[in-house]
């Protein structure tokens, strides 16, 4: 870059830091319980992608990445049996 450039290396858009679920794991994103908390989990993901104190921002949050993504996303229940499952 030239000196005095005024660009960011971003290219002048900030990054979007809640999208972190690869496109590739899984065909599922999950809302599963973790601790008193809850977990946005890619199938075949280690790591929960967030976690959130509330379920309903959980299953916001695992949308938007099935939206961007095309997946189905899977709401599980405390005891972690399937509450409901969202098609793609």
């Amino acid at each position: 870059m030239a000196a005095g450039s005024s660009r960011s290396k971003s290219g002048g858009k900030s990054a979007n830091k809640e999208l972190p679920v690869k496109a590739g794991l899984g065909k599922r994103i999950h809302v599963i319980p973790q601790n008193d908390k809850w977990a946005v989990k890619s199938e075949g993901s280690s790591k929960a992608a967030r976690v959130l104190p509330k379920k309903d921002a959980a299953i916001s949050q695992a949308k938007r990445i099935a939206k961007h993504s095309s997946k189905d996303v899977v709401v599980h229940r405390k005891d972690v049996t399937i509450e409901r499952w969202h098609k793609k």
